[in-house]
């Protein structure tokens, strides 16, 4: 960053900001009371004061000091501190001081000087405005400005139209001239200038006027302002940053899918649905990463686990794995740990997937149960954090959207997919959706967009019942509904739709204002839209405009706050989850907390009013009432591995330790017996 002072009375300390490398602005001159100030070179020293009078310091290994002034009153002050030399003394009792030099650099091929003090100004009381002859102080080398040599006199207040002085250099940092005390204004300091040389061929940075010489590409930053020096990202750099770095964004989910990290907007939360999903689409840049799981539901509870995923890696290489079987895309073995049958101990340690490149990495293992589904898939996934995409469940804002509904964008075979339904189905239960034979469980057909997905179990839970109708309004130019709340509304425009969904409805318990409906979609209505009129569908909107709390006489469209939080799919709630325990005989709701608070929850104490609500509760909570969910409805045999794998997550333990690594770098599947 480059910043030009004030040519308005005497300031200094702007920068030359190079990222970690940062150029003091030199300091100010002095003036009748304050002494020179500090800076990268001092500022010379104050004037009309008899006696020595100090200047400001510069900054050890960026300039040096100012000069003093040692004469009587009525003296002139000396010299700024230049970059090479301190600033010279006043020369006489009525001649500023000269400046300091600055240094010679080469960096760009051409001796530059830079970093030169300014002379200090003239101080001579003539009864009328008189050139001095050598009055000002000369610049130092490097850019300093030469101090005014025009003596002005005091007529009360100070005098304008009387520097004769000059500027700094631009983009040598050179101080600007001083001038006469009576004279309001003395000279600017130049700009800065910022150079970066860097041995290559061909530039690797963006950033600035690039040239190049002898082998080396430069980088010159000489325009006042803020600019940008940027580093492409480098694929091949990942394999030197460790897994559990900073580097590395997480996203890590276990049992019936508890996402304990993501890179998402959501953080950490439940998700429940059932059949294929997307996980992460990691493929703007580097080599594409691409994760789906299946999901099957976890004995007889509205939760889901899963029981298979599949990866593809730089576009070319597939991966499937169950609980005993890794495939992968012949000529792809080095990308995966285990190719072929699992064992037992293979399943609980993981089995490892990378990119080529390093730059996404997931650790999938698993525990066998005896409970439906027979086993449970684990996931702990790194993406650098250049590579990491706002898709799949990791990243995604709106989750609905990962649901894969399409089998033709499936990344399992048909084959492998038909062998997960089968296996999932084999336990009875619900099957997973879009498996043969499987209908959806929405008892509606209303089609809602994915950002307004949040409405579907409102809609789903009223209608029929409480509502007859809802329809989602697709809101453009041009449409029904934009342009009757764009009369409603003249400040409205298509950016106030941004966290707005607009539905039409019907009732069929009466008039019901846009608060009700909304709130029956599970959001609240939006107070600067409100309602418009309609007539049976979005098309057709009318200009019977209210406010949120207003009741229609007919058919209407709500514009709904988008409920941000909302996770679909949670599975079972807390009130669900206390119910089941109390129906065992054999087990408490207190029994379940006691065998999930060992270990790294050893402690742990959930909130009094508790809920499915994870953004309430610490990482240490949200893993014990995970365990507590699982737990809860495990079969008695499995319950002690539920335990287990949730041990497993203590965050300091990384992704995966092996014999042949320290356990925290991408490995290196060479090492592998």
């Amino acid at each position: 960053m480059l910043i030009k002072p004030s040519r308005r009375f005497s300031q200094g300390r702007a920068l030359s900001n190079g990222g970690p490398v940062v150029s003091n602005g030199g300091g100010f001159g002095g003036s009748i009371n304050p002494v020179g100030g500090n800076g990268g070179s001092g500022g010379g020293s104050r004037f009309d004061r008899a006696g020595p009078n100090d200047a400001g310091r510069g900054t050890p290994g960026q300039g040096n000091d100012g000069g003093i002034s040692d004469r009587t009153a009525f003296g002139a002050g000396g010299g700024g501190g230049g970059a090479g030399e301190v600033g010279g003394i006043a020369r006489d009792e009525h001649l500023g001081g000269d400046g300091g030099d600055g240094v010679e650099s080469n960096i760009t091929g051409t001796p530059l000087w830079v970093g030169g003090g300014g002379g200090a100004g003239v101080n001579d009381n003539f009864p009328n405005p008189q050139v001095v002859p050598g009055g000002g102080g000369a610049g130092g080398r490097g850019g300093g400005g030469n101090g005014s040599s025009l003596a002005t006199p005091f007529n009360g207040v100070p005098q304008e139209g009387c520097f004769i002085g000059s500027d700094g250099v631009p983009n040598t940092g050179g101080g600007g001239g001083g001038t006469d005390p009576e004279c309001t204004f003395a000279g600017n300091g130049g700009s800065g200038i910022v150079v970066l040389r860097y041995q290559s061929a061909e530039p690797i940075l963006f950033g600035g006027s690039v040239s190049s010489l002898d082998g080396y590409i430069i980088h010159t930053f000489a325009d006042v302002g803020e600019s940008n020096l940027t580093y492409p990202f480098e694929c091949f750099g990942c394999q030197f940053f460790p897994v559990s770095g900073p580097q590395f964004r997480r996203c890590d989910y276990w049992g019936d899918p508890h996402y304990t990290a993501s890179w998402g907007p959501h953080g950490r939360f439940d998700y429940q649905g059932l059949g294929v999903h997307e996980v992460v689409n990691n493929s703007e840049f580097c080599q594409s990463f691409r994760m789906q799981a299946f999901h099957c539901q976890y004995r007889r509870s509205r939760n889901a686990v899963t029981l298979g995923v599949a990866f593809l890696l730089d576009n070319n290489t597939r991966v499937f794995m169950n609980d005993s079987f890794v495939f992968v895309t012949p000529g792809g073995e080095d990308r995966v740990s285990v190719n072929g049958p699992i064992s037992t101990s293979q399943l609980q340690s993981g089995v490892d997937i990378q990119t080529g490149d390093h730059c996404n990495f997931a650790n999938i293992n698993g525990v066998r149960i005896r409970g439906k589904p027979g086993y449970i898939l684990n996931a702990k996934i790194r993406a650098h954090d250049e590579v990491d995409a706002p898709q799949g469940i990791c990243g995604a804002e709106f989750l609905a959207s990962t649901f894969v509904s399409d089998p033709a964008d499936y990344l399992f075979t048909d084959d492998e997919f038909i062998e997960l339904c089968n296996h999932c189905e084999s336990f009875g239960g619900t099957g997973a959706t879009g498996c043969p034979g499987v209908t959806t469980t929405t008892s509606v057909p209303v089609v809602l967009s994915d950002r307004c997905s949040f409405a579907r179990p409102g809609v789903n839970a009223n209608i029929p019942g409480t509502l007859s109708t809802v329809e989602e309004c697709e809101i453009s130019d041009g449409t029904s509904p934009f342009d009757q709340y764009a009369q409603k509304q003249p400040n409205a425009n298509l950016s106030s739709f941004d966290d707005v969904c607009v539905f039409f409805y019907a009732s069929n318990s009466g008039a019901l204002n846009c608060n009700a409906v909304c709130g029956l979609l599970g959001t609240t209505c939006n107070s600067f839209l409100g309602r418009v009129g309609a007539s049976g569908s979005c098309s057709a909107a009318t200009n019977s405009f209210a406010d949120c709390d207003g009741t229609p006489f007919g058919d209407a469209i709500c514009a709904c706050n988008i409920n941000q939080d909302f996770i679909p799919d949670q599975g079972e709630s807390v009130e669900e989850i206390v119910a089941a325990a109390q129906a065992d005989p054999n087990i408490s709701f207190e029994d379940a907390v006691g065998n999930c608070t060992t270990g790294w929850l050893e402690g742990v104490v959930l909130p009094a009013n508790l809920s499915n609500t994870s953004i309430t509760l610490t990482d240490e909570q949200f893993n014990v009432l995970s365990c507590i969910a699982d737990w809860v409805f495990a079969e008695p045999e499995d319950r002690g591995a539920i335990v287990t794998v949730t041990q497993e997550q203590d965050p300091i333990i990384p992704p995966n330790a092996c014999i042949a690594t320290d356990g925290q770098s991408l490995e290196n599947f060479a090492n592998y017996p």
